[in-house]
């Protein structure tokens, strides 16, 4: 049942769209929904699909992108990063992001004040970053694989990562769960669809290597950008109102004019639980990067699509008419 609110319903209802049928707009009006979800939400979904590049004008699968997006068990905007991770060279990197996206809860929850204080000085000391929370999960997924793989033996293998897992406040069982979800999305990334990391010339380490992982992140999550509003707080491109959450490792710093965000939701006072910064700070990552023109420049005809109506308008009027003529 669609009881409950629009807006956090048009948030998952994307995915579901994309894995009806290659034949969006011919199957999903006529499809018989047990209850009709509702059209604001449909209109979000293919608003959402069509930006991606996974359908065209006439509602169809892409045969480049839109096909390997819907064979993926993931949201459209996720899967999207993941088929242009070959492009920028960071396949590994995206598959660590995509299945640590997948996973709550990383960090333990510490009962005592002296515990919580502990936990969060490793936290910032050994994970965080100035370009936010995502690539602070990558660091810590990267770090923990660097600990499994240490030794061959798989008794000791597992001791080891408990142990960091302990000392550096660590949930154990989340993170093994995602190095599961890692190596399902592998399979399908690089044997199925066989997609592999572009060569790039040069050093491929430091601030070069990070940005482009940004950049990737970004051609997928880039509906869910948001920039700062005088009132010292942040417009999503839809319009709703985000604000960082507390535990985010971008809290206690300067804001950053745009930011990516990630578990955000449009109604009330909802914060952007993981995020980074599109223009990133001086200190561990080098020079800071423009990322505000780029992403103008990339997001204009999505935009400018978007605000045609005249295609989503008559869509949403046969989709309503078509239920109304059943009730």
């Amino acid at each position: 049942m669609w009881d409950g609110d629009v807006d956090e319903h048009c948030l998952r209802f994307d995915r579901s769209v994309s894995t009806i049928s290659g034949l969006l707009a011919t199957i999903v009006l006529p499809f018989t929904f047990p209850t009709p979800p509702p059209a604001k939400c449909l209109l979000a979904g293919l608003e959402t699909l069509y930006a991606l590049k996974a359908i065209d004008r006439d509602g169809n699968l892409t045969s480049d992108v839109g096909e390997n997006m819907a064979e993926l068990p993931l949201r459209p905007m996720c899967a999207k990063m993941l088929c242009n991770s070959g492009e920028y060279g960071c396949v590994d990197e995206a598959l660590a992001i995509a299945s640590m996206l997948q996973v709550d809860g990383i960090f333990t929850k510490n009962a005592t004040g002296k515990d919580n204080i502990a936990a969060r000085v490793s936290r910032r000391n050994n994970f965080e970053v100035a370009e936010g929370d995502i690539i602070m999960y990558l660091n810590v997924f990267d770090s923990y694989m660097k600990v499994k793989n240490s030794s061959s033996d798989q008794k000791r293998s597992k001791n080891a990562c408990r142990d960091w897992c302990q000392k550096m406040y660590v949930n154990h069982r989340v993170m093994e769960k995602a190095c599961d979800i890692r190596e399902s999305l592998e399979k399908l990334v690089k044997r199925k669809f066989g997609i592999e990391n572009k060569t790039f010339e040069g050093f491929d380490l430091g601030t070069e290597k990070c940005k482009r992982v940004m950049k990737c992140v970004l051609s997928g999550f880039f509906p869910q950008a948001a920039h700062l509003s005088t009132d010292s707080t942040y417009r999503g491109i839809r319009g709703a109102v985000l604000h960082i959450s507390p535990d985010s490792c971008l809290y206690r710093v300067q804001q950053p004019k745009w930011l990516k965000a990630q578990h955000s939701h449009a109604a009330g006072r909802q914060p952007a639980a993981l995020i980074f910064s599109l223009r990133p700070s001086r200190g561990t990552v080098g020079r800071p990067t423009r990322w505000t023109n780029k992403f103008k420049v990339t997001s204009s005809p999505w935009m400018q699509a978007a605000s045609n109506r005249s295609d989503w308008t008559s869509m949403g009027e046969a989709y309503v008419q078509q239920w109304t003529s059943y009730g």
